[in-house]
């Protein structure tokens, strides 16, 4: 906060920020206080205006760094050209500076992006790029990271002793450096681990340690992200009242946060714990919000996660012909994802639904 107040006091005194390399790096140090705080729209600001002056400067290893953190709000907003644009720029400028360390952070957040898209082939060869550009840093907070991430492309796949393997050994990464926020994201991956083997004490126990750890930092996004994962955990269990808390805990931050694909899978949540009351139109109502918010950011694999939740509804409704229509859509889109482990429970779920 020190440093976002210092920059308010100089802007108000007139005195304009043109000084090179300081300038650029107080500019993206703003920019990072502002993005961990939620602040999006304001660090992309000050994130673009560090690239625009290291620029203008000749100031190549910041305007690399700067483009770099430029990626992270546009991601966060599902703006994912502008995303991989700015990525792509860094990159070539780390090449050039001989910066391995940069390059390597700079492909990891673009691995990440694909792995959002639903791109995961071109998600996990972009991160095994990282991991052999990192090999020379050899550092545990970029080993760490990239492992954390082919662990959740793993989970996806539904292979999900794989995906804890690489989630434990990240987290062993993160406690050697005594980095609590990354702490915080492997235990709430091993959460999600556990959680889909139905280890739900483990899980527990790791999405506690995760929130409380996001909480120590502030990291309000962190927070939200957990409280949703908590709540479908419980709407697991049938816990109606406690998936309905986390729920509207979730929502509530992501509008403060204005975080459109937060609010999508909070609502999806919302309309599943709907469906568990039985009140069906409140159930179609927020099912059609979430749809909306993951067609309008281009988010394939929360489109499918809509359409799994609707068949459900319809297959709890008695209306067989509309629910077995939408698993079998839902279906062909996981397969076509390669999400194995959502292939493989709607494939069970339209086994039960026939059986029954």
């Amino acid at each position: 906060m020190l440093l976002k107040y210092a920059l308010e006091a100089v802007e108000r005194a007139g005195i304009a920020i043109e000084e090179g390399p300081p300038s650029v790096r107080l500019l993206i140090e703003i920019g990072e206080i502002l993005y961990i705080q939620g602040s999006w729209d304001e660090a992309a600001e000050r994130f673009e205006q560090a690239a625009s002056l290291a620029a203008k400067k000749g100031y190549a290893e910041g305007q690399a760094r700067a483009l770099r953190q430029t990626g992270r709000p546009y991601r966060r907003r599902g703006d994912w050209a502008r995303a991989e644009t700015a990525l792509k720029k860094a990159i070539t400028l780390y090449r050039k500076t001989g910066d391995t360390a940069g390059e390597t952070e700079a492909l990891l957040q673009s691995g990440n992006i694909r792995f959002e898209q639903g791109r995961y082939e071109d998600a996990e060869k972009t991160l095994r790029k990282a991991l052999k550009a990192g090999e020379k840093s050899k550092s545990d907070r970029l080993t760490g990271d990239i492992v954390l991430s082919l662990g959740v492309i793993r989970h996806v796949k539904g292979q999900d002793e794989d995906a804890i393997d690489r989630f434990t050994e990240s987290l062993a990464h993160f406690e050697t450096l005594g980095d609590t926020r990354r702490i915080g994201q492997a235990c709430h991956n091993l959460g999600i681990a556990y959680a889909g083997q139905g280890k739900w004490d483990r899980a527990g126990l790791m999405y506690e340690r995760a929130l409380e750890i996001a909480r120590q930092n502030g990291d309000w996004a962190m927070v939200g992200v957990i409280y949703l994962y908590r709540g479908e955990m419980q709407a697991n269990l049938s816990d109606v009242t406690m998936a309905m808390g986390y729920a509207q805990r979730a929502l509530e931050i992501f509008e403060r946060l204005r975080d459109p694909l937060g609010q999508a899978d909070t609502y999806r949540l919302l309309g599943r714990i709907a469906g568990l009351k039985t009140a069906w139109t409140l159930a179609e109502d927020l099912l059609d919000e979430s749809e909306r918010l993951q067609q309008q950011h281009g988010s394939r694999l929360g489109l499918a996660e809509v359409d799994e939740f609707r068949a459900w509804v319809y297959e709890r409704q008695r209306d067989p012909h509309r629910a077995l229509e939408l698993y079998g859509r839902t279906l062909t889109a996981y397969e076509e994802l390669q999400t194995l482990q959502n292939v493989r429970r709607v494939r069970e779920a339209i086994q039960h639904f026939q059986e029954t």
